[in-house]
């Protein structure tokens, strides 16, 4: 009869007895690209520091994506599957290291005219009519529909975990010597002849961690050869379920100041902060 009750209460509340508040990720990391004018960077490399990262925190239905494998087509396959496997309540992360790129804004959800866009590994930098219009870049708006996605099936209860180890605007030359490796590119993708109306953005109804602001240049990590929030989080990997998101911003403010690159860089946080947190994900 206990059982019973039991199996009654959990399908109450919208629940599966069997996978309730399952732990699932996503790790997209590209250190080098289909074309060649996209630096060499080692957003492939993060991949493994943030599966340690995840492990020490019980997750264990994770999803890796590294250099050929990250096609735009595999990422957003990626989102959907995670999508399908979701049960009310589940907690999901979703990581992505690589290039950033600024675009034009087509649809006129953007303030500055350009949307951010991530960049797979079939993404080309430049705009060229009838060869590549920026079809495989993967833009903000595309990426927020499709957490939208698994934010319907995790429902209220359940959270999203979304960290850009990237830039949306920069260079992705890399300097000889010392310098340190930046992760975008000095050249928004311009499409010529847009002229987007204004329009409202859209809500998050998750929590977003960038590496830096819209305007900034992302720096990797010298020693390791590592994306700086990913180095974040792999140093706060065992203090990240009890920071609230105050303190855990904070803290990776001060780990990146303690790594500098050749400009300052400001880490970001977005979303449902005030109804949320990051340690949440990890609890």
């Amino acid at each position: 009869m206990r059982n019973v009750i039991l199996f009654v209460t959990f399908l109450a509340l919208g629940l599966s007895p069997g996978w309730a508040q399952e732990r699932r990720a996503l790790v997209i990391g590209i250190g080098h690209y289909k074309d060649p004018n996209w630096g060499r960077i080692h957003g492939d490399t993060d991949v493994d520091y943030v599966l340690k990262m995840l492990n020490v925190n019980k997750y264990s239905d994770i999803q890796t994506l590294r250099n050929e494998e990250a096609t735009k087509e595999a990422i957003v396959s990626a989102f959907k599957s995670i999508a399908n496997k979701c049960n009310t309540g589940d907690k999901v992360y979703i990581h992505f290291s690589g290039h950033g790129q600024q675009i034009t804004d087509t649809d006129g959800d953007e303030e500055n005219g350009y949307d951010e866009a991530w960049i797979p590994y079939d993404a080309k930098p430049f705009f060229k009519k009838g060869v590549y219009e920026g079809e495989k870049h993967l833009i903000d708006d595309e990426v927020y529909n499709l957490l939208a996605g698994i934010k319907k099936k995790v429902g209220p209860s359940g959270r999203i975990l979304v960290i850009i180890d990237a830039c949306h605007s920069g260079t992705a030359t890399r300097d000889p010597g010392d310098s340190t490796i930046a992760r975008g590119y000095d050249q928004a993708f311009e499409i010529p002849g847009v002229k987007p109306k204004r329009r409202i953005s859209a809500k998050e109804d998750w929590i977003t961690i960038s590496a830096c602001q819209s305007y900034q240049v992302n720096w990797e990590v010298k020693k390791p050869t590592v994306g700086k929030l990913t180095w974040c989080l792999y140093n706060l990997r065992a203090d990240l379920k009890k920071l609230s998101n105050g303190e855990l911003k904070k803290s990776i403010l001060r780990i990146m100041q303690e790594n500098p690159g050749q400009l300052e860089q400001t880490p970001d946080m977005t979303g449902s902060l005030k109804s949320e947190s990051v340690k949440d994900l990890f609890q």
